[in-house]
Parts: structure tokens; C-alpha cells; sequence
């Protein structure tokens, strides 16, 4: 096994995100083009000031999802990361992709569905 692994893939990082600034555990979360979960509270858990523990790898989450094209959100769905204070997860294709429904949203509605995390 490589000596120089320092993370398995799947396992919790420690960061700044870039959005949202001040992110609350359980939420979605970026830094650059890195999209994830909080699983805690800026500086909580041993992290430095402002940064949180994002899990990056593979995992369902369950999340609130806005359907932002009015159509209706379908299982199986790609789902997007719009940044915002709290950031949506939405239909809307040209931002960043960061899952799949495993639930319906109806047209113009928010839901709160399970959604795996898409991994590169």
C-alpha cells in the first residue's frame, strides 16, 4: 500500500469553504470546485477558526432541494450547488453538479429528498 495516502477516499477534510462563508452542520458546502457536507459547526470539532469538517467522499445525504426551472424534479435527477447563504441545491444545469434525487420535488416547490453525493 502507498506510504504517501494521506486520506482515504470518502473520509472528512478540514477546510474554509469558499460558499457559504459561515456554513451550519449538515449543510452543503464548496471551496473552489471541492463540494460537500458539513458534518460540523465552524471551529467546532478540533478544526481551526472557521473552518468545518466536510465530508467529500461518496455518502446520502438528506437535503432540501429547490425546484428552480419549473418542471418538477424527478428521481434519478442530476442536482446542482448554487452558492448562497444558505446555498440551494436546485435543476439548475449550469452550475456545479453535486448529486442525484432519490426523491420528487414538485414544480416551483421545495423538498427536503435524499440525494447521494457525486463523487469525480
Amino acid at each position: 500500500m502507498a506510504k504517501n495516502m494521506v486520506n482515504k477516499r470518502g473520509e472528512a477534510i478540514s477546510f474554509v469553504p469558499t460558499s457559504p462563508t459561515s456554513p451550519v452542520s449538515g449543510s452543503p458546502v464548496r471551496l473552489g470546485e471541492i463540494l460537500g457536507v458539513a458534518m460540523d459547526n465552524p471551529g467546532a470539532g478540533g478544526n481551526a477558526a472557521g473552518a468545518v469538517s466536510v465530508w467529500v467522499g461518496p455518502g446520502v445525504f438528506s437535503l432540501s432541494v429547490t425546484d428552480s426551472q419549473a418542471t418538477g424534479i424527478a428521481l434519478g435527477d442530476k442536482l446542482y450547488f448554487t452558492d448562497g447563504n444558505p446555498p440551494v441545491i436546485n435543476n439548475d444545469n449550469t452550475k456545479r453538479l453535486f448529486g442525484y434525487a432519490l426523491g420528487t420535488v414538485g414544480a416551483n416547490a421545495t423538498a427536503t429528498i435524499n440525494v447521494p453525493r457525486h463523487v469525480n
